[in-house]
């Protein structure tokens, strides 16, 4: 066999091939498009980002995104999170956190008692729902007063990897006090 493979016979990436031009692949067989592979990975990557993106829209209805690639969740209150620096879902569901918990909880833009506690009703649902939690208001202020504002993003990552249980939160949140 010949070391440049016939296109369509070694090669997995048969369709649209970036070297192949003349009906031959001029790779090693050994190499299988590698730049095809990870432009195929950017690829889904992406689609998984713009499905976070549309997710976060319908989590918080009224909600849309602006020309400066801020996502604004609550126009009235102007409760937004900046996603046009977010490279996978994983960064949304964490600014969704560190910056979403307190509006959920205590921020109070209204005179009227019951119009904040239909606000943080409102917060606390699109939260619930973008990120497919039941989190209670009192677990809201528990998740601000340790990951909130992004003051520990790297603890935020690790309430992620731990599927976002509470009690994972509460056991090791009071530790996080102590560190420098």
């Amino acid at each position: 066999m010949s070391k440049y493979p016939k296109r369509g016979e070694d090669c997995e990436y048969t369709e649209d091939c970036m070297w192949g031009t003349d009906g031959w692949c001029d790779r090693p067989a050994d190499y299988k498009c590698v730049l095809q592979k990870m432009e195929n990975e950017h690829k889904a990557e992406q689609k998984a980002l713009d499905e976070a993106k549309k997710a976060l829209l319908k989590a918080f209805p009224g909600s849309f995104y602006n020309q400066n690639g801020e996502f604004i969740a609550h126009p009235r209150t102007n409760q937004y999170i900046i996603v046009k620096d977010c490279q996978t879902p994983e960064d949304i569901e964490c600014k969704v956190l560190e910056w979403f918990s307190r509006p959920a909880h205590k921020t109070a833009p209204y005179s009227q008692e019951w119009r904040n506690m239909k606000f943080h009703a409102f917060m606390l649902d699109g939260l619930n729902a973008f990120l497919d939690t039941a989190f209670a208001e009192e677990d809201a202020a528990f998740i601000y007063d340790y990951l909130g504002n992004a003051i520990r993003h790297d603890k935020t990552v690790e309430f992620l990897e731990h599927e976002m249980s509470m009690e994972w939160l509460r056991e090791e949140a009071p530790k996080w006090r102590d560190e420098a």
